[in-house]
């Protein structure tokens, strides 16, 4: 019996030496061959393969240490993550698309056991299932801002304070030029930045708190629609109204008088939208239900704040998580104009049927957030 168990002993050892053997050869030869390393690390914006696949911690653009890409390979033979030497952490020689290596990556299994979460606040789901791989290729990657310093992701919903809130958040992380409308989204890393299996982390995760801030979707689509009609840039109206339509901004350039007539009530506006119901994905996301934008039918959000008490649901939330104490910015700082769209709701959906219409657009919301019919 005891040579049995020195034979299966040495056979462990054996196996075990030659896929750290197998990893230090494929790290070695990127090193040589593709990855141009200076002083023991390598930049992942030259291999994008890599992106998708860094160890926690790094970000896309950060320099990565040799010894840590080898430690994370060997552990991820150790824990039978590979499926073939594509599936490696340290990417093979040569150019690949950074589409073909995230489509790669999502059909992996998920690295987290499956978990009950929630769907929506306070709705729990019946089943316990994985993260959806493909969410973490999606749109809301680059809209998910993630304040490290201050451990919460903070979701931005157009029409529920969004300019405000990442003014706020700019100011406190300590970007001077916060104010600047132009440049509030420069200042802030969003999920995109971050690997494949960080996202994943982030968002099943309890590290770090979710933030979202929502609005009753009657006056978020209000608000939308009078924010477009408030200014005098015929640019910017004729951006609205393409997106309306579904389209791209040039396609409409050549068009103006077309963009320009027609559609001029938020009736017209929603009457148009709704051609979408059947296919929402062709909508602009300027119009999507903030459980869509937010993924909040995946992601349990801890704060849900109302964006139409702004000013104390902000306190709540430095209170909650521990933020500087700055206000948030007037709308003169941020140059907007004053809408009224409390005052102008009982106008703006004096036709019955705009009030319908927007309540099957932004279903979603009314269900996630308990929002009144």
């Amino acid at each position: 019996m005891d040579w049995r168990k020195r034979l299966a002993e040495l056979e462990r050892r054996r196996n075990l030496f030659l896929r750290i053997s197998i990893a230090l050869f494929f790290a070695y030869g990127v090193s040589v061959l593709v990855l141009n390393i200076d002083n023991g690390s390598f930049n992942p914006q030259r291999e994008p393969v890599l992106l998708l696949k860094l160890p926690q911690k790094y970000r896309m653009g950060e320099c990565v240490p040799l010894p840590e890409v080898v430690a994370f390979e060997v552990n991820r033979h150790r824990r039978n993550l590979f499926r073939d030497i594509e599936d490696s952490v340290v990417p093979m020689v040569g150019r690949k698309n950074i589409r073909e290596a995230g489509d790669r990556e999502i059909q992996l299994p998920p690295m987290i056991s499956p978990a009950k979460r929630m769907f929506g606040p306070g709705k729990e789901a019946d089943v316990e299932r994985p993260f959806p791989r493909n969410l973490l290729t999606s749109e809301a990657m680059s809209r998910i801002v993630v304040m490290e310093k201050y451990n919460f992701l903070f979701c931005p919903v157009a029409g529920a304070a969004s300019r405000a809130l990442k003014a706020f958040l700019n100011r406190i992380d300590n970007n001077p030029e916060y104010l600047d409308v132009d440049k509030l989204d420069s200042g802030l890393l969003t999920l995109s930045n971050f690997s494949l299996r960080d996202r994943e982390r982030f968002l099943t995760g309890r590290a770090l708190k979710k933030v979202v801030f929502v609005r009753n979707p009657y006056e978020r689509f209000a608000s939308i629609y009078l924010h477009a009609n408030s200014t005098h840039d015929e640019l910017k109206y004729q951006e609205f109204m393409a997106r309306v339509r579904g389209r791209k901004v040039d396609e409409d350039v050549a068009s103006k008088t077309v963009v320009m007539s027609g559609l001029r009530t938020l009736n017209q506006v929603v009457t148009q939208l709704s051609k979408f119901v059947s296919e929402p994905h062709k909508m602009d996301q300027l119009f999507w239900p903030a459980a869509s934008l937010c993924i909040a039918d995946e992601v349990r959000y801890d704060f849900v704040g109302r964006a139409d008490l702004l000013e104390e649901e902000v306190h709540r939330l430095k209170q909650t998580l521990g933020l500087p104490d700055y206000s948030l910015p007037t709308r003169e700082q941020l140059q907007i104009s004053p809408q009224k769209t409390q005052e102008r709701m009982e106008e703006l959906y004096a036709n019955s049927s705009a009030k319908k219409r927007v309540f099957k657009l932004m279903q979603k919301d009314f269900v996630a957030f308990d929002f009144p019919r």
